[in-house]
């Protein structure tokens, strides 16, 4: 083998090592919290994403750049579920402590999430396969920032609602 071929040749291995090291060191997402009841669950919705591709100028940024793979978004939200409304209680940055709520919200201390419609999945209990399932799971609709109505899963019935083979709303 001659010098060209060897430098490709370790090139190429440095790269698949590198590869790899991405995909088997990867994790799924840190969740943001829903308080639902008193209880904290893993939310597995972006419910933010959708109000900051409305008003990106509201999107609060970090002088820190740094992305970790259980964090790629940059930050972390809690949202509490009260009176029928899902209100938006903290949001702060990677790497800080500050909640950027008043900034965000024009002052105020939480923001009912008006913006959004959609079903939040949240999870509870044991975590399974790497964090990818979890004993039970809770789905939640919500129109305009209010409730509709829930359903509670085990992860049987979670994984068969994925498929589309199972729907928790039908009677």
């Amino acid at each position: 083998m001659n010098q060209k071929n060897t430098k490709k040749t370790c090139i190429m291995i440095l790269f698949l090592i590198f590869q790899s090291t991405v995909l088997f060191s990867s994790r799924s997402q840190e969740p943001d919290t829903l308080i639902y009841n008193g209880v904290r669950y893993n939310l597995h919705t972006d419910i933010i994403h959708e109000y900051f591709s409305q008003y990106p100028e509201k999107r609060p940024t970090s002088e820190f750049r740094f992305r970790c793979s259980t964090n790629w978004r940059g930050y972390n939200v809690i949202y509490e579920l009260v009176d029928n409304e899902v209100w938006v209680t903290s949001f702060s940055l990677l790497c800080s402590r500050k909640n950027f709520i008043p900034e965000i919200f024009d002052g105020k201390d939480r923001e009912k999430a008006y913006w959004f419609t959609g079903r939040l999945i949240a999870s509870y209990g044991e975590s399974h396969v790497r964090f990818l399932l979890c004993e039970n799971y809770l789905l939640i609709d919500i129109r305009n920032g209010n409730f509709v109505r829930e359903a509670r899963l085990t992860t049987e019935e979670y994984i068969l609602y994925l498929q589309g083979q199972f729907d928790p709303f039908d009677n």
